[in-house]
């Protein structure tokens, strides 16, 4: 299957709908966002199996806390906001979707760079 991105390279990720599924132009397990295909195309040719997603088959744990450069009170509001036990949140997550976590609390941005200072 080829998928046609519709945003064009280096639009940002907006859509929640996204499917994981083999890209057999880079020979790799991608995200694709359902709302950016605006065309795919079926090989007539019986493709050879794809190997495991193995990012998408290991399981890691993802431990924040509230960054280290926050005053006493700041610190202690964003360990209560995020329900840290011990100074410390334990978040068990697939390899394949922790990009899209430290995305989400806002570890970092959509391109990489550092994001606000509140957790580490």
């Amino acid at each position: 299957m080829a998928v046609v991105d519709a945003a064009g390279a280096g639009s940002q990720r907006r859509s929640l709908a996204c499917v994981r599924a083999w890209c057999e132009t880079n020979g790799e397990f991608r995200d694709f966002t359902l709302s950016r295909i605006a065309e795919v195309e079926w090989s007539r040719e019986q493709a050879e199996p794809p190997q495991e997603d193995v990012d998408w088959n290991r399981w890691i744990t993802l431990q924040v806390r509230a960054h280290h450069d926050l005053s006493e009170g700041q610190r202690k509001a964003v360990e209560r906001d995020y329900a840290m036990r011990s100074g410390l949140l334990k978040i068990k997550v697939c390899k394949a979707m922790e990009g899209y976590l430290r995305e989400r609390l806002g570890l970092v941005m959509a391109d990489g760079s550092p994001a606000l200072r509140l957790l580490e």
